[in-house]
């Protein structure tokens, strides 16, 4: 039910999880990503930009997700995968598929959720990692500017006065 108290169809509920979980614009932009695996494991490349920053990463990793981290790592950006899901959107080999992720900032408890669809599974969940890469890096910056608005115009550190 929604707060109007009425049954909501699933055409709705669908429609508000992608509203509220679908990737939005940045701060991080993909461009681009390879993925080759030897042996047991895979290397990826990305190209990503964070601002008018481009940043063209390599990460290995036991898997896709893992060599994400790995490449996102190098370029600054710490996260922690907590939950992963996927699952086909339809029937059939072209079957668009969904992937949903939950990470962190190391040490922190908050989760940032991020949802990524595409007709290959790993696109998906590489997409949806960097969706809620994107909903930390937002958060982040939100509370950032709280802070710098609660501080007195001003006053600086007590070290600046002679």
């Amino acid at each position: 039910m929604d707060s109007t108290g009425v049954e909501m169809s699933s055409v709705a509920i669908w429609q508000l999880f992608a509203q509220t979980y679908s990737p939005a614009s940045g701060p991080l932009v993909h461009g681009a990503h390879h993925l080759e695996t030897t042996g047991k494991q895979q290397q990826l490349q990305l190209q990503i930009s964070h601002g008018d920053r481009h940043y063209s990463l390599q990460g290995i990793g036991n898997g896709p997700i893992d060599a994400l981290v790995a490449a996102l790592h190098q370029g600054g950006f710490e996260i922690e995968i907590v939950d992963y899901q996927e699952r086909a959107l339809q029937v059939g080999s072209g079957a668009e598929a969904i992937a949903l992720v939950a990470v962190t900032s190391p040490g922190q408890s908050q989760r940032y959720y991020g949802m990524g669809t595409d007709s290959n599974i790993t696109t998906a969940s590489l997409f949806a990692v960097l969706n809620g890469l994107n909903r930390l890096l937002r958060m982040q910056a939100e509370r950032h500017s709280k802070v710098e608005k609660q501080q007195p115009a001003g006053l600086g550190d007590a070290t600046d006065r002679h």
